[in-house]
């Protein structure tokens, strides 16, 4: 049952904007890395010279852990979760003969489908910006070096561990309001407000901080495998995605 529910929301998600937002919004840091690879490289090729690919890509995730890739979850959660909001379609799932837990499930599911395609994308797209660079100009040393993969995909891991909280939190505030403003204005607010308190003590138990600590404590630390504030966002994901289950099914207003 919830196997057919999930390919029911791939069909829905490929109608919808979430495609084109994570194709274009995956994209968007590589491509400004390749302007600036290829219009200014007497500082790059310098600054690349040790460790070409693991600085090249650790340059990318820093332009995005801060705040281009929890600002991508907020909007793709809101897209994918509001859709039966948008369409008045909330009695039609009520009324189909499956479980609402299992509604539920197939969307979170969804949710993180697409936020892990994004994070392969982006990868994809960062070699290429590589190898586009170093072709326009012989002067990089991405050719001559060697890919880490296991580093990279480490490291992905990593970051994407880091944003399961912010994905379920997410996730709840925008089933639970209709208006689709609304979480994506309270996703901004606890976003910016994580990069006011980076330095608070307690820092670890903000979810919505939790991409740029991994960004910050792999740099500092050179950690290759999870940290404390990672396994917090996977408790945290899982806690608040059964309270999401519960509130759901509370729900006075079936549709």
């Amino acid at each position: 049952m919830l196997t057919s529910i999930i390919k029911t929301e791939f069909l829905k998600s490929k109608r919808s904007a979430s495609v084109r937002l994570t194709l274009i919004g995956s994209a968007f840091i590589p491509f400004i890395f390749l302007m600036i690879y290829i219009f200014k490289p007497e500082h790059f090729m310098k600054a690349l010279a040790v460790n070409p690919w693991i600085e090249h890509y650790l340059n990318g995730y820093q332009s995005g852990t801060a705040f281009l890739l929890p600002m991508f979850i907020i909007l793709i959660t809101s897209l994918v979760t509001q859709t039966e909001t948008k369409n008045n379609a909330w009695k039609q799932v009520y009324a189909s003969p499956v479980s609402i837990t299992s509604v539920v499930l197939a969307k979170f599911i969804m949710v993180q489908v697409i936020i892990i395609s994004c994070f392969i994308l982006f990868d994809l797209y960062m070699g290429l910006t590589a190898v586009a660079a170093n072709i326009v100009n012989p002067g990089y040393k991405f050719f001559s070096s060697h890919l880490d993969m296991n580093a990279v995909m480490m490291y992905t891991l990593k970051i994407y561990t880091a944003t399961l909280a912010i994905s379920a939190i997410q996730f709840w505030i925008s089933l639970r309001f209709k208006n689709y403003i609304l979480p994506l204005g309270i996703g901004m607010a606890l976003l910016i407000t994580g990069l006011i308190v980076m330095n608070w003590e307690y820092i670890y138990l903000y979810p919505y901080a939790y991409p740029l600590l991994t960004f910050m404590s792999s740099i500092k630390q050179n950690q290759n495998w999870l940290v404390k504030h990672e396994y917090i966002s996977m408790g945290y994901a899982l806690v608040i995605l059964l309270l999401t289950i519960v509130d759901v099914n509370r729900f006075k207003e079936k549709g």
